[in-house]
């Protein structure tokens, strides 16, 4: 595999990061000359030790002085340069990413109906704050621990020793850290990430919980799973903490040892007083990235849990093939012996249907409840990728259509009608603020629900509340009905459209359906509903997810009437 080949290979994540290289080595480099200044202050009271005090030079300590304030300055102005290149690389990783991981975040949840959408976002954020924190400060300054511990060896050979001992004991005290918490911290993730979820979807079916007095239980069952991850957590911060205090134990006989050494060296005059207190403050210096390796360990942990999650996700989702933009369709509709089988599921939901659809044709899909019809909905509208098989939109692989130009062409309204926060005229306009007026009086013209909607307080500009919470199912289902309608689609899939409306509703829907007709809109609704039925021109029958008949509208009723086929 060449380099170009295995670079196609990696994620947006992968990529990304790797743009950060330079950002990362700049950073590294001002590391290295940040650690040659910090020696500034260890020297200087070396030579205050040892040429200031023994003479009483004034001139020899202002000139020290001066020397050294002035590579203090420096030093701080290249700290200060230092949080400006992690500053970048938190927005760059942002600008790049936290887009595309709503995107794919929304494709996943298309598929397999994800509740994790705003943790993939939490994950960015931990991922950023670790390599723009502390943590990973502390790894880009631990290989210049050397040049302290050189600097030691040149001060004494037998303090460095001390050093080089005491560094090893932190770094097997850290490794050990890792092999007993590592674990721990990672089933405890798992659980906290169920936690969450369990409180996603208890949010989501507050209506049915307060309903039917579920709430303790609900409760309960979430207090199992969040007392898993909390003693995992505690068992894990227990030991961490141990090895902790033990660290801080080992560095305070690390300390002792090495002025202790320093005394005796001094003592029998093989050392400098100042060398003391110099070796002193370069040894702190030169454990200090060993000693943070156990402190910062969880942030390291975390962090490659979250790249790992957003890996994960970012290559599950790259699933849909990108094609050009092609011509505005007519219509015409194919499903061309079409299997399509859930990733858990043992048996397929579709099985190889294959039917044709002309342009301008409304079609009604009938059949028992799991027989596939939502399903089959979704592979037309292009949610789903069928395992085999295709559905063509003018001989164009519908789901393979770029997404950004079948918004001008597909109108879906799904089972489980859905409402984003914010002004009614939003809504129908699929969210784009800039849309034309017209289009959207339009759209809810043509979907018969104009004046229902003048009929609100505010009329379009009334604003419907989180998802839509300000109006009733009826009224919410009649204005994604009117989204479905928007910007003159030529295909139209309705999932059971008439769920929750009234019989002013289902009167408006039949007359949206001749509107349709009448534009040569291609109609695909699943419904048992009477009136809607006589509103359209074929049915298809599915069962158990195969096509059982398919025909127009008075010989398949026909067929059902008289038993000769069963649903």
């Amino acid at each position: 595999m060449n380099k170009k080949e295995f670079d196609l290979k990696k994620t947006a994540l992968q990529k990304a990061l790797k743009a950060c290289g330079t950002a990362f080595k700049y950073s590294l480099f001002f590391s290295f000359i940040a650690s040659l200044l910090t020696l500034a202050t260890s020297l200087y009271a070396l030579q205050i030790f040892d040429r200031v005090l023994s003479s009483g030079s004034m001139d020899t300590l202002t000139a020290l002085t001066f020397v050294v304030s002035g590579l203090v300055i420096i030093l701080g102005l290249i700290q200060i340069v230092r949080s400006y290149i992690s500053a970048d690389i938190s927005l760059f990783l942002d600008e790049k990413l936290s887009s595309l991981l709503l995107s794919d975040a929304i494709s996943l949840s298309a598929i397999n109906k994800s509740l994790q959408g705003s943790l993939f976002h939490r994950d960015l954020s931990s991922l950023k704050n670790f390599l723009t924190g502390p943590a990973t400060n502390s790894i880009i300054d631990s290989p210049w621990a050397f040049i302290y511990i050189i600097v030691i060896f040149f001060i004494h050979p037998a303090i460095s020793l001390i050093v080089i001992i005491g560094a090893s004991i932190l770094l097997f005290l850290a490794f050990y850290n890792e092999k007993q918490t590592a674990p721990l911290l990672k089933n405890a993730s798992e659980f906290n990430l169920q936690s969450i979820k369990e409180i996603e979807i208890s949010t989501r079916n507050a209506e049915v919980i307060e309903a039917m007095g579920m709430k303790s239980e609900i409760i309960k069952n979430w207090r199992k799973i969040n007392k898993k991850a909390l003693n995992l957590q505690i068992e894990a911060s227990g030991k961490t903490n141990l090895i902790a205090n033990i660290t801080k134990t080992v560095r305070l006989f690390i300390y002792i040892f090495t002025m202790a050494a320093g005394a005796y060296l001094v003592v029998y005059n093989k050392m400098s007083p100042g060398g003391i207190i110099a070796a002193s403050i370069l040894s702190g210096k030169a454990l200090a990235p060993f000693d943070a390796a156990i402190s910062n360990w969880k942030s390291v942990l975390s962090a490659r849990r979250s790249y790992e999650r957003l890996n994960k996700l970012m290559r599950d989702s790259t699933v849909r093939d990108k094609a050009m933009r092609l011509p505005p369709p007519k219509g015409d509709l194919k499903i061309e012996k079409v299997v399509y089988k859930p990733e858990l599921s043992e048996k397929p939901i579709i099985k190889g249907i294959d039917i044709k659809i002309a342009a301008g044709e409304s079609v009604c899909i009938i059949g028992h409840s799991g027989a596939g019809k939502t399903t089959l909905a979704k592979l037309i509208a292009g949610i789903y990728k069928p395992n085999a098989g295709k559905v063509r939109l003018d001989n164009a692989d519908i789901y393979t259509w770029d997404r950004e130009d079948i918004k001008n062409h597909i109108g879906y309204l799904p089972q489980e009608v859905e409402l984003f926060n914010g002004k009614l005229k939003d809504n129908i306009a699929r969210m784009d603020k800039g849309a034309d007026p017209q289009k959207v009086i339009k759209a809810a013209e043509d979907a018969c629900v104009n004046q229902l909607i003048l009929e609100l307080p505010n009329g379009y500009e009334t604003d419907i509340g989180v998802a839509g919470s300000a109006l009733s199912a009826g009224q919410k289902q009649r204005i994604a009905l009117a989204r479905a309608f928007y910007n003159d689609p030529k295909l139209i899939i309705l999932d059971e459209p008439n769920s929750n409306l009234d019989k002013e509703g289902e009167t408006a829907l039949t007359k949206a359906i001749y509107n349709a007709k009448e534009k040569k809109i291609t109609l695909i609704i699943i419904s048992h509903r009477e009136m809607v039925l006589q509103a359209i021109d074929k049915i298809f029958v599915i069962h158990q997810g195969e096509a059982k008949l398919f025909g127009d509208k008075d010989k398949v009723l026909e067929q059902l009437t008289e038993g000769k086929k069963a649903v």
